[in-house]
């Protein structure tokens, strides 16, 4: 993390970072050939690893074909490939295009790079894989002026886009549709599938939250509900995280448990929490593909999955150390994600409630005996539930503060009843 955000304030020093890393690369194997301590040089390693890995973004080399080299005052006739699912509001759609090909007076010159489009109105039903063409002007992301504002530049540099461009859904023409193929189209037909199935189902803004929490598509939630959400403090039940997941987690692992308990041979070799653990892993990753693998998502999926795996080589389950592993693997995946808000979120609320609930755990068994009547025992669970809130909550508020300029007082009160109304009854139905 110390890296990626170095490399984001000074790049262009790649050479250096390589010279860094072979380097502290060198001394570390000598320290791990000699079995001697070291503490600076693996975190000089992954430093400079870290800087490395962020200069393709903040510092690209564009080919000469790149989209971001041609002219944005021309008026191009763009054609490519639609490469993401178009996002749609009330007035606009969307999407990211892969564009091939820039054509003006009659000249075709092939083309790569991404670019954002924006379609007002109506026109042609696209999904992700169809080839179209338009007719617009390639234009630059650009920033505010306002001090402490939004990078928007920045954020669109993350993403790949250098252009964006602007259209009227009648001038967008479909040329050819996508046949679905691959494992990620057939992903795409089961979320299309699912979001049709809610809207038939049920009326707005019912619908809207359904999606939002089944298959992560918060297009259809509006910026109204969305407030009342953020005001209440329970916004975060909307984007699938560890609550979801883990949910579904459990729920796999009681129902695979009990149904291997009748198989003999694995309840002779003790292999029931073995066998439940890695089959649990199948529907946490199915479950996590289908709701869009967002930050949160990820971040939730590879824990889960990291502490189903204590459970088949019987090592102890350290949340900490799951969690760090957790944020090394979506980092050396992507990392701009650091940037995103929802990283930042993310592992902030669940950094703050495993801090919080190993210190207040560790304070209780010193301070009374684990035993006690039953009374007791349900006030320390409703008590662990409260703290849970409190925790996320106040290790959260600064990146809500900061991002959004608001907090929500309410949010302790709330989250006692909407977490185990949406956690326990809407998602496991």
């Amino acid at each position: 993390m110390g890296g990626i955000l170095l490399g984001s304030q000074f790049e262009g020093h790649v050479v250096g970072a390589v010279v860094i890393i072979c380097l502290s690369a060198l001394r570390t194997a000598i320290s791990i050939w000699r079995c001697q301590a070291t503490r600076w040089t693996p975190l000089i390693l992954f430093a400079a690893l870290g800087y490395a890995s962020i200069q393709p973004w903040v510092s690209p080399h564009l080919s000469a074909d790149h989209v971001d080299s041609f002219s944005d005052e021309t008026r191009w006739q763009i054609s490519g490939v639609v490469g993401s699912h178009p996002r749609e509001s009330k007035y606009h759609r969307k999407f990211i295009l892969l564009v091939d090909s820039l054509a003006y007076n009659n000249a075709s010159y092939p083309t790569r790079g991404k670019i954002r489009v924006t379609v007002r109105g109506r026109g042609p039903e696209i999904a992700k894989g169809d080839r179209v063409v338009f007719r617009s002007r390639l234009r630059r992301p650009r920033n505010f002026n306002n001090p402490g504002g939004f990078n928007y530049q920045r954020y669109m540099a993350f993403k790949g886009i250098w252009r964006t461009a602007y259209t009227r859904g009648s001038r967008l023409q479909l040329v050819q549709k996508n046949v679905p193929a691959g494992l990620p189209d057939r992903l795409n037909q089961a979320r299309r599938a699912m979001a049709t199935l809610i809207d038939t189902a049920g009326q707005e803004p019912s619908t809207a939250v359904l999606k939002a929490l089944i298959i992560g598509d918060r297009s259809g939630i509006s910026s109204a509900l969305r407030n009342q959400f953020n005001r209440a403090g329970v916004g975060h039940i909307l984007a699938i995280s560890g609550l979801h997941i883990g949910i579904v987690a459990t729920v796999a692992f009681f129902l695979f448990q009990t149904c291997l308990r009748f198989v003999r041979p694995l309840l002779w070799r003790a292999w029931t929490h073995k066998g439940a653990a890695i089959l649990s892993l199948f529907p946490v990753c199915i479950y996590g593909l289908i709701s869009g693998m967002s930050p949160s998502t990820q971040r939730a999926v590879i824990m889960v999955c990291a502490f189903l795996f204590t459970f088949v080589v019987e090592r102890e389950r350290d949340a900490l150390n799951i969690l760090a592993l957790a944020a090394f693997i979506i980092l050396m995946v992507y990392p701009p994600a650091l940037f995103s808000i929802s990283f930042q979120l993310s592992f902030m609320a669940v950094l703050s409630i495993l801090y919080g609930m190993l210190c207040w755990q560790t304070r209780s068994e010193d301070q009374q005996d684990a035993t006690g009547g039953f009374g007791l025992q349900i006030g320390r669970k409703l008590l662990s539930f409260f703290l849970v809130s409190v925790f996320a909550i106040g290790g959260t508020i600064p990146l809500v503060m900061v991002y959004f300029n608001q907090i929500s007082l309410i949010g302790l009160l709330a989250n006692i009843f909407v977490i185990p109304l949406v956690g326990f009854g809407v998602i496991p139905c």
